[in-house]
């Protein structure tokens, strides 16, 4: 299909490399009977052609990079069954605008397309796609992660409240 895989155990699949034709890509939750639980390091790294990301709820880690330079990536929808997004999953995505996050998941959230820690305290990636100049961070937030606001050129000005500390 269009995916390579490695076996983590036997029962589960990593996703190693994507080689499909891009456009709306949903991860499988099975390939071949056996559970899909993660993403890989570089997993989708310069798949230009991807405009759309679903992940099932059986997949729990989404690696670093896994993402990354989708150019052309606009929209992510993230399942209840993800438990680790690392920091540089979906750096340099120019054109992601929407990151959502089922509400059933017990740790993350989004908002506005905004992707956040299930509790919202901390800001884990603003996408750089989104048009709006100015965002006023939640007040809820305390911390903002390394590279939250990376490549988010149409953003001049950035409004902290007082709660923010990291």
């Amino acid at each position: 299909g269009d995916f390579e895989y490695d076996f983590l155990d036997d029962v589960t699949i990593e996703i190693t490399r994507y080689t499909g034709d891009g456009g709306n890509v949903v991860i499988p939750s099975t390939i071949n009977g056996k559970k899909v639980t993660s993403t890989g390091y570089r997993a989708f790294q310069d798949c230009t052609t991807i405009t759309n990301v679903t992940i099932p709820n059986t997949v729990t880690n989404i690696a670093d990079y896994a993402f990354a330079w989708c150019e052309n990536l606009i929209s992510v929808s993230i399942s209840d069954g993800v438990t680790n997004i690392d920091y540089n999953t979906f750096l340099d995505c120019p054109h992601l605008i929407s990151i959502t996050v089922d509400p059933n998941n017990k740790n993350f959230s989004s908002e506005n397309g905004v992707l956040f820690n299930k509790n919202k305290s901390e800001l884990r990636l603003y996408p750089a796609g989104i048009s709006n100049q100015k965002y006023t961070i939640p007040n809820s937030v305390t911390k903002i992660d390394r590279r939250a606001f990376s490549c988010c050129s149409n953003l001049t000005s950035i409004i902290l409240p007082n709660s923010v500390t990291h």
